[in-house]
């Protein structure tokens, strides 16, 4: 509101200064010369013609003042009124003339209109990058260029103004220019995503912004100096105006079209390519205007009398290219831009509704005490009340306005809460993050989702869930995220969806990692100040970039899982080892005393097996320990999806695992077992190095055929009895399944 305020200011002002100045036209141009002002022409049938004026007349007093030059001309003229009469005293041929003026002509409005349009349609493409959301780096330049054009266009010009008034508007036409120059070169730099080196050489940027706004400020310095009358400093202004028409303006045009063009060209998807030739069709015209002064200096000067004119329809042409860009090309999100307009217009509204409601109300109860004594305390409890106001009215607005305009964003909202709701239901925590993974996938429609979760009394983060699968996971570089990584502080910092190209910015070597992954988005799962958890969010199955509002809705999910996730997180670390997410030994021992225990009492089979990973010493040797412990979180998930629902696994010791198989004989057990073998075989990590590793296991099976005549055997017993199965196993070889005598 006080940008349109601002800009509406300079607008009316600039359409007043036009009237006045329509008022002060005489129709001659003049030169001075030998004292006096000579004329160089007389526009035919202007108020100079009608009152006798000719080319090569010398004007010496105008009113009664001396003129000997433009500026004390200026001063005089801004006194002229519409057809009031001006007296003037000139000599002809050596002949004193005494003539009377009346100057003015009819305001055209047609350059006036064309000029408000042209700062309209800039001031809307502004609020069009200010509704997009400041996260969007193409936004906040085109908010930032759009409004430095709509000012400059919208300053009054003030030719017939005081001297004064004419040195601050070419500061501030220097000031802008540079400004726009460096915006609108970054801006041609970021679509319709930004070049590659612009990250490898960001100290182009910084040239960039120091050398166009250095450019405008040495100018404001020169000419501000040059008012006050300095004569030391050795820049003139007309160096800089030439410097700008012949230097400053086609390094800006070209700069323009070699940008956009490369994109417009080489860019590899075609909505990209698009993208970028229509805003470079859209500044072409300018281009062609600022070039061709460059190569013809007398080009400004011949199109002077309709330079208004011509100069709006070429700047019109860029927000004319740029809003076409977003509708048909999908430039910006304008869903989102629809949204927040609706929004801010319709809050609007309801907020001045409401203070005019309560002034007058005030205003009514306070007329009989006395209106002005009230007056300042009413306004500030109106504006008070319109603050306390102002949260709850945006929540019902945004409210209102999804449910009407956009009920589809609307059920997704209710459905990803629905969804939040549900997960406890799920159970433990693998079962939780298995569901919210293959969801999300659909939902979103993306091309893969995974879940790292950082499990209590750990300093790492493993997975939990991925869409992604087995052959695909067993590649990926990443099994361990470590939670002191500069990339993951900053995902945390932010609390907020992060893109990969701004991870890469922060941690390149984190950010190449799940680039090999195929990601594309990390979304931050927070518990208070807390990063527990990172869901790892692959690229739209439809190869475009995420929407403002699936960003908000991704952190509006992460908010509400997070403690679902937590409570899980907290009750699982009892029960679970914290690197493989297995049961601890503990447990795994108590569960199978608890199925002894039923197995009897039903008189029902029962197995179970102890695995061993082979020469697992070696990995640890070979590549480190983490790669070790990745390699053991990896063993571990493919080991459980290859179990069924009513088994059960445990870590058992460093290596070592222990399953139970509820009413299976050994006969069938085995045949899980060496489902478990092959797979585990066939299992490659790549670490950091680029290298594969991997290795088999061994596995040792005992079973029992329990009845109510038989004593059920302690769980230290068939333990025992699956330990000499798998010490058999490793005689025979490693590899291999062998069941107990």
């Amino acid at each position: 509101m006080v940008l349109g305020s601002l800009v509406a200011s300079l607008m009316s002002w600039k359409v007043a200064e036009e009237y006045l100045e329509a008022g002060r036209k005489a129709g001659f141009f003049i030169k001075a010369e030998n004292g006096g002002l000579r004329l160089v022409s007389v526009e035919p049938g202007s108020p100079a013609d009608r009152a006798g004026l000719r080319a090569g007349d010398f004007i010496r007093n105008i009113q009664g003042v001396p003129v000997h030059n433009g500026v004390e001309y200026d001063e005089v003229a801004r006194t002229f009124r519409m057809a009031q009469p001006v007296k003037l005293d000139l000599t002809r041929d050596g002949v004193f003339l005494h003539l009377e003026m009346r100057p003015g002509v009819p305001l055209n409005w047609f350059p006036v209109f064309l000029v408000f349009l042209t700062v309209l349609a800039y001031f809307l493409l502004g609020v069009v990058g200010l509704l997009q959301g400041p996260e969007d780096i193409r936004a906040r330049l085109l908010f930032g260029f759009s409004l430095a054009v709509a000012v400059e266009m919208a300053i009054p010009e003030f030719n017939y103004g005081p001297p004064g008034a004419q040195i601050l508007t070419g500061i501030l036409f220097f000031l802008i220019s540079g400004l726009e120059m460096a915006l609108e070169l970054h801006l041609a730099a970021v679509i319709p995503k930004t070049n590659s080196w612009i990250r490898r050489y960001p100290w182009v940027l910084r040239f960039l912004y120091i050398s166009a706004i250095g450019f405008g400020l040495l100018a404001a310095v020169t000419l501000g100096l040059e008012a006050l009358g300095v004569s030391w400093w050795p820049i003139r202004s007309s160096v800089l105006y030439t410097g700008m028409d012949l230097v400053l303006f086609p390094i800006w045009a070209l700069g323009l079209v070699l940008l956009l063009g490369y994109q417009t060209i080489r860019y590899p998807t075609a909505q990209g390519r698009h993208q970028a030739g229509l805003v470079l069709v859209g500044m072409f015209p300018w281009t062609i205007y600022a070039l061709a002064g460059s190569i013809y200096p007398g080009f400004y000067q011949a199109i002077s009398s309709y330079n208004d004119v011509a100069l709006s329809l070429i700047l019109l042409s860029y927000p004319v290219a740029v809003f076409f860009a977003i509708f048909k090309f999908q430039l910006f999100d304008l869903e989102r831009i629809v949204r927040r307009g609706l929004v801010y217009f319709t809050m609007t509204f309801v907020l001045v509704g409401i203070f005019l409601l309560v002034f007058n109300i005030g205003a009514w109860i306070l007329s009989g005490i006395g209106f002005e004594k009230g007056r300042l305390w009413l306004t500030s409890g109106s504006m008070l009340l319109l603050g306390m106001l102002f949260s709850p009215v945006h929540t019902l607005v945004q409210r209102a306005v999804e449910r009407r305009f956009f009920p589809e964003r609307s059920a997704l909202r209710r459905h990803l809460i629905d969804l939040a709701g549900e997960l406890p239901s799920f159970g433990d925590l693998p079962a939780m993050g298995h569901a919210l993974v293959h969801q999300l996938k659909d939902i979103f429609e993306v091309e893969s989702v995974s879940l790292m979760i950082k499990r209590p009394g750990t300093s790492v983060f493993s997975p939990l869930a991925s869409t992604i699968d087995e052959g695909r996971q067993s590649e990926s570089s990443i099994q361990i995220l470590p939670e002191d990584l500069p990339g993951l502080n900053f995902v945390g910092s932010l609390r907020r969806p992060v893109l990969l190209r701004q991870l890469k910015k922060r941690d390149g070597k984190l950010g190449r990692a799940l680039a090999d992954m195929g990601v594309n988005l990390v979304l931050p799962l927070m518990q208070k100040e807390e990063l527990i958890g990172v869901f790892l969010i692959g690229e739209r199955a439809s190869g475009g970039r995420y929407p403002a509002e699936e960003l908000e809705l991704l952190n509006l999910l992460s908010h509400h899982v997070a403690t679902s996730f937590e409570n899980a997180r907290l009750f699982e670390s009892a029960t679970y080892e914290s690197l493989t997410g297995l049961l601890r030994r503990e447990a795994i021992i108590a569960l199978l005393q608890q199925e002894i225990k039923r197995a009897h009492r039903y008189e029902r089979p029962l197995s179970v097996a102890m695995a061993d990973l082979d020469r697992f010493k070696e990995i640890n040797d070979s590549y480190g320990h983490l790669s070790g412990d990745a390699f053991l979180r990896r063993v571990s998930m493919v080991m459980r999806s290859c179990l069924r629902a009513t088994d059960a696994i445990g870590r058992y010791g460093g290596e070592e695992f222990l399953l139970i198989f509820p009413e299976t004989r050994i006969e069938e057990a085995e045949l899980v077992a060496e489902k478990i073998r092959k797979a585990v075989g066939g299992l490659r990590l790549k670490e950091r190095q680029g290298n594969y590793f991997g290795t088999t296991i061994s596995i040792g099976l005992a079973g029992f055929e329990l009845g109510a005549e038989n004593r059920p055997p302690e769980a230290e017993e068939m333990i025992r009895l699956a330990d000499e199965a798998l010490y058999m196993a490793k005689a025979a070889g490693r590899d291999c399944v062998r069941r107990s005598p």
